[in-house]
């Protein structure tokens, strides 16, 4: 009877000495300074998977995948992002652009510019909440001066305090000397139902 006593005391203790170590190991590894859980929520999160992105490589192959990435990066730089990763977004959506588009608009400018307009976004509380890109069938090819060009419509669903607003633009791609389709403008036009695949 004493040694299954002393069994027992044996085993509590080894359980107690268990479950400080288990504890201890726990809060160690919540509240190390280096913070790797936070780099690999960034590198999962929309900003880390656009930023980290190769446009180069994987450009998109039609003007509505274009435009689809476009959409995916504007509604990431206008949401809550720190200000280096919206630059480093904006810089990155330059590729996505035709070299005409930029050709007297400098960088700095440019940066200046997209700034301003995020800025207006957050004193309006105002974020995108969803983008349509019109289905493929319904892009429109033509030649303009030579060049092969296509246009097709996407709409922003913004959210703001006064509620929802839908905008509707019209998107003027051109396929680039190497076969690529950057974007060259775009203008506001009337709301119209977009079809989707």
């Amino acid at each position: 009877m004493v040694k299954t006593k002393k069994r027992t005391a044996k085993t509590i203790i080894a359980m107690i000495i268990l479950a400080i170590g288990i504890l201890l190991l726990y809060f160690y590894m919540s509240n190390r300074t280096d913070s790797p859980k936070e780099t690999t929520v960034k590198e999962l999160s929309e900003i880390g998977l656009l930023l980290g992105k190769d446009i180069e490589l994987n450009y998109p192959d039609s003007p509505r995948e274009v435009i689809k990435l476009y959409s995916r990066m504007t509604k990431c730089l206008y949401s809550d992002i720190e200000e280096a990763d919206a630059e480093a977004l904006a810089i990155k959506m330059k590729d996505l652009y035709d070299e005409e588009f930029f050709a007297n608009y400098p960088e700095p400018q440019y940066l200046e510019d997209v700034r301003t307009d995020i800025d207006e976004y957050a004193y309006a509380e105002r974020r995108i909440s969803s983008y349509l890109i019109e289905k493929s069938s319904l892009t429109v090819y033509n030649e303009i001066e030579g060049r092969e060009c296509a246009t097709l419509n996407a709409s922003f669903t913004t959210r703001e305090k006064s509620g929802l607003n839908k905008t509707t633009e019209k998107f003027l791609l051109r396929k680039s000397n190497d076969g690529k389709w950057k974007i060259l403008g775009w203008k506001i036009i009337e709301n119209i139902d977009i079809q989707v695949d």
